[in-house]
């Protein structure tokens, strides 16, 4: 094992009991051996432990069991324990294609010799050839700017990069969701992101339990419009500057989440800044401010049947 080159896996779980030992095969297959994985249970009341239990003579895999945070946190508190100079991280009901270690491992000079923090590679779907994003060549850099301006993956990423970063930058512990607080952060503050057009996870999604599952959109209506907040702090005169289409969606978006919470007046005052951002997609917008007067459970409905509003505005 190549310390200098070892790989820390963070793996955050919760109630996943079901499908983690999925995702724990899927490291141990790895055709590199130059990694450690760390499992952070955020709280789970299933048997979660149990079933890592049977993993744990393997020296390179820790389990810690934590209050319950959200993802965030877990992912923070994996980053704490890691030992490797380099950290990615695996959801726990995904698995990591069998050369991705090898691969990231190889890679890890491109960090200093392209001058950039982060190493972005793509994830697939086994059940949809379509999910591809053919705007990246291999080897490109993503600016800060580019990610304002929408050059984005628009498909789920595996990011590799140093765990020094962390000692800035942390995931948003507000609840579950909007990476991008922490990715643009990244690219805006400390470098650069370089685009492997190498597939490296699988993203499973025949479940409903994700983040971008349809009963998460109701979950995380309490949490979403607080992170929505932090990026609009951090993010929104960049957007006005250079893509203000992409800021009106993001107004949709809180303001749709606000209305499930029941915020009714705060939501549609979100639409309608949306509106200032974005007077073509205005039809649509205020197609959702008029069903806002529907009945709380006949909106929710809706926004779940649509699961979700992305596919409208977008």
């Amino acid at each position: 094992m190549n310390s200098n080159n070892l790989i820390s896996i963070i793996v955050p779980t919760h109630n996943r009991a079901w499908c983690i030992e999925r995702a724990i095969k899927s490291i141990l297959d790895q055709s590199s051996k130059n990694w450690e994985l760390i499992i952070v249970d955020d709280g789970s009341t299933d048997n979660t432990q149990e079933v890592v239990n049977t993993y744990l003579s393997d020296s390179r895999i820790s389990y810690f069991h934590k209050e319950n945070g959200g993802v965030g946190s877990a992912r923070n508190f994996g980053v704490s324990k890691a030992k490797a100079k380099y950290v990615t991280f695996l959801d726990s009901d995904d698995e990591l294609m069998n050369n991705a270690i090898f691969q990231m491992e190889k890679d890890i000079p491109l960090l200093s010799k392209k001058n950039v923090s982060i190493l972005l590679y793509f994830a697939k779907k086994t059940t949809d050839a379509r999910y591809i994003d053919l705007r990246f060549n291999d080897l490109q850099v993503i600016t800060y700017e580019d990610a304002i301006k929408g050059l984005w993956p628009k498909i789920e990423t595996l990011q590799l990069m140093p765990k020094e970063i962390f000692n800035f930058v942390t995931f948003p512990e507000l609840g579950n969701g909007l990476e991008l607080i922490l990715w643009f952060n990244i690219l805006k503050k400390h470098g650069n992101a370089l685009v492997r057009t190498r597939y490296l996870r699988i993203y499973h999604t025949k479940h409903d339990t994700r983040l971008t599952g349809s009963k998460s959109i109701i979950s995380r209506s309490k949490t979403m419009p607080l992170l929505y907040e932090v990026y609009f702090d951090e993010f929104e005169k960049d957007y006005i500057r250079l893509n203000k289409s992409r800021l009106a969606y993001y107004y949709t978006e809180k303001g749709v989440f606000e209305l499930i919470d029941g915020k009714k007046k705060i939501g549609r005052g979100s639409l309608l800044k949306a509106c200032g951002f974005n007077k073509s997609k205005l039809l649509v917008i205020m197609t959702i401010y008029i069903a806002s007067f529907l009945p709380a459970s006949l909106f929710c409905r809706l926004t779940i049947w649509a699961h979700s509003f992305k596919k409208i505005i977008k």
